[in-house]
């Protein structure tokens, strides 16, 4: 056949749409770039041109040869676009073929201006609760929303949806209850009996993520808590963080079994208050055995002095309870003010209060972050959850001195303190969701 009979019969340019609509929103004047992206671009630009083609469904079928505008009159809502493409249609035979594609400017508007323009008409609020002392918890949480971007729409939130989103997205890194109000109507939640662990009945907790691990420091069984099940019947924690006093280890004696990190082992420990003024100490069994020796410090619960006001815990048998729980190890020398760590976290932007903390205040807040970074030292698992950027200041302060002064070291420690490797940091970026008008997330 003639070039033109073959055109008669066959059509190149079939699957490909020749009406495409764009979405522009008019206040901040850019362009949706499916699926979720505003872009900027000017009428006949090179970037308005790839969004063009972009919409084309089946051009990647056939082998594009020219794009280009033909002019329209710019309110006119109409974009049109001519191109030139080839494929082959018979053996050795290539079909080159011209035509157009008209695009119609559909106003819409983008999430930013939607915020603006609903501004004060109704609001969706998370909070987000926890009934204890300190703020590591919501320290690890924050990181958690820094790492998988869920802070993306939490910023003046003008769609429940996002609420939503906020909440299952909190559901599934922490144990929570959600309770969703709207006016003044609660939805009640069914409370059931919890299962029966196969557990003591005193245990400890040695994580909080999207379950409750605990563990019976007497045989080392372990169990994950879920949410749900912890919901239908809550339990409250006998004792704190807080409640924890120190001990010099003076023997540990393995005693065999291992799950996991732990080890079980008997240790002999010591009041460090009472070390030296006289001679009580006491034996108790632990999950510590892998990382304790002689000389160590430890933390952990005097369960012979102290007074616990619940009536689960009255109801034990005190003779078969351990004198001493040991919960972590711990590294009183570990750090002087002078020095500093070469990895640093992102932080959320946060309004501060008209009213600055009192003293007392700050010095705890302070402490609760010190204890966070602690956590993340000791624990490989948990600072694998997070993003750790390196500090290059310090680093390079650090390859410049070529010198150590002794007299900086720490003579009360006799190892290392925990430290985290360079090759767990990240280099020192700034975050951002890919919007090119989005505030950037400074580290």
């Amino acid at each position: 056949m003639c070039v033109n009979c073959i055109r008669n019969e066959v059509d190149i340019t079939e699957g490909i749409p020749k009406h495409v609509t764009l979405h522009f929103c008019r206040n901040c004047e850019r362009y949706l770039q499916p699926p979720q992206f505003w872009i900027k671009a000017d009428l006949e630009s090179r970037e308005l041109l790839a969004l063009c083609l972009k919409k084309l469904k089946g051009l990647s079928k056939v082998r594009l040869v020219d794009a280009g505008f033909i002019w329209t009159e710019p309110h006119s809502r109409r974009i049109k676009v001519k191109l030139s493409i080839q494929k082959e249609v018979f053996a050795a035979t290539i079909l080159q073929q011209i035509f157009e594609v008209e695009y119609t400017v559909s106003y819409q508007q983008c999430d930013e201006c939607t915020r603006v323009a609903a501004q004060n008409t109704w609001k969706a609020m998370v909070q987000v609760r926890q009934k204890v002392e300190h703020k590591r918890t919501f320290l690890y949480l924050e990181q958690l929303i820094l790492k998988h971007n869920a802070h993306k729409d939490t910023v003046n939130i003008k769609e429940r949806a996002h609420a939503i989103k906020m909440c299952e997205f909190l559901n599934a890194v922490v144990p929570i209850e959600i309770k969703r109000t709207v006016g003044f109507h609660r939805h009640p939640q069914r409370h059931q009996q919890l299962q029966v662990l196969i557990l003591g009945q005193l245990c400890l907790c040695t994580r909080v993520g999207n379950s409750i691990h605990v563990v019976d420091v007497n045989t080392l069984n372990q169990s994950d808590v879920t949410s749900p099940v912890f919901w239908r019947t809550p339990f409250s924690a006998l004792a704190t963080a807080k409640e924890q006093i120190e001990y010099y280890v003076l023997d540990v004696e393995p005693l065999g079994p291992v799950k996991g990190k732990h080890v079980l082992a008997d240790v002999h420990v010591a009041r460090s208050a009472d070390f030296g003024r006289n001679d009580t100490t006491y034996f108790a069994r632990s999950h510590l055995g892998g990382i304790l020796k002689a000389g160590d410090i430890v933390l952990g619960y005097d369960m012979t002095r102290s007074n616990f006001n619940d009536d689960n815990f009255d109801a034990l048998n005190r003779n078969a309870l351990p004198d001493v729980i040991l919960v972590k190890k711990t590294y009183p020398a570990r750090r002087k003010k002078h020095k500093q760590r070469a990895w640093k976290l992102a932080q959320l932007a946060k309004e501060e209060e008209e009213m600055l903390p009192r003293k007392a205040d700050q010095e705890r807040i302070e402490h609760d972050y010190e204890m966070f970074l602690r956590d993340l030292e000791e624990d490989v698992e948990l600072r694998q959850t997070v993003n750790i950027f390196k500090n290059k200041n310090i680093l390079e302060k650090r390859e410049n001195e070529m010198v150590v002064d002794e007299s900086d070291m720490d003579e009360e420690e006799g190892e290392d303190f925990p430290e985290i490797s360079l090759e767990e940091m990240m280099d020192d970026l700034k975050l951002n969701d890919g919007e090119e008008d989005e505030e950037d997330i400074t580290v």
